[in-house]
């Protein structure tokens, strides 16, 4: 469906080099959903902007029909525009609250020109509104988000990719600001989406989320990739301390539980040449200081980064 092969997007400062994205190769299926997972300035954003050529990496390719989207000609990048879609974390950041709920939804099918007329542009809109649980869309329809809770919006966002019929969405954190009690109604939404041919690419800081809606799972760590394979594979058997400290910090309701792995304070720099997650790690040896491991293979489909392997 997609795919990533060895990407590497940084960013200059005035005294350093970020490498938000370092060297990174991952595939999506057709109807797969994968995640992509790990905590805050991990790269997880910027690789999926970059994926959907938002943004251009220092090198690298994403190939989408055989194709690198960053050579991509004008038509061309427009049918991939409306085929890959992403899906923002605030949806009151990525909707402008000018306008209605109609003409939200609205706005992609008139720039691609997918309705023949007004009353088929209605019926597109109505059906997808109703597809995510905004009933009645004759009422949503014309309200302004501000009139809408953050779940509300969130569904519009969703909408407003879905009416598009992609063939691939980016989900950036689409639950993080929504209530627990709603966010399995959210993630049903893309199952449903995904039952009817649409990959999911999503991204999240929550393991627990991943775990729940994907098929594969990857692991990142300060742009790196460093463990990735089957979901059960990820979660019965993780590999990597970070992936394992990832999964013991999900909240367990048993007095006196404490975590299994635990990552250090530290205001250790990373090394230039060696793991990234050394400064951090409490199974860390001379060579992890040294030398930058590589992703291995310990079972079939399931590939980790550490020198403890």
């Amino acid at each position: 469906m997609i795919e990533v092969k060895n990407l590497k997007v940084y960013f200059k400062t005035k005294n350093l080099i970020i490498k938000a994205v370092n060297n990174v190769s991952l595939k999506v299926q057709n109807k797969e959903i994968v995640s992509v997972v790990g905590e805050s300035g991990s790269g997880k954003t910027t690789l999926g902007k970059t994926m959907l050529a938002l943004i251009k990496p220092l090198s690298g390719e994403v190939l989408w029909d055989n194709k690198n989207v960053f050579k991509l000609k004008r038509r061309e990048l427009k049918v991939f525009r409306r085929k890959n879609q992403i899906i923002y974390q605030d949806p009151f950041d990525a909707i402008d609250v000018r306008m209605k709920v109609y003409d939200v939804v609205a706005e992609g099918i008139r720039l691609h020109g997918l309705a023949k007329s007004r009353e088929e542009e209605k019926k597109m809109i109505y059906e997808v509104l109703e597809e995510v649980g905004l009933t009645p869309p004759e009422e949503f329809s014309v309200s302004y988000p501000t009139q809408l809770s953050g779940g509300q919006l969130q569904r519009v966002a969703i909408a407003r990719a879905l009416v598009l019929n992609p063939e691939f969405i980016v989900a950036d954190e689409p639950v993080s600001m929504l209530d627990v009690s709603i966010r399995a109604s959210i993630l049903d939404l893309f199952t449903k989406a995904n039952e009817k041919g649409t990959s999911i690419l999503m991204i999240t800081h929550d393991i627990a989320t991943a775990a729940y809606i994907s098929s594969r799972i990857f692991v990142l760590y300060h742009g790196n990739l460093v463990e990735y394979g089957k979901t059960d594979q990820i979660i019965e058997n993780p590999r990597h301390p970070y992936t394992q400290a990832l999964i013991a910090a999900i909240p367990i309701p048993e007095p006196g539980y404490t975590l299994q792995v635990k990552l250090n304070d530290t205001e250790e720099p990373d090394p230039l040449n060696g793991c990234p997650l050394y400064p951090r790690c409490p199974f860390r040896k001379d060579i992890c200081r040294k030398e930058e491991p590589k992703l291995v293979e310990v079972e079939p489909g399931h590939y980790v980064a550490c020198h403890l392997y």
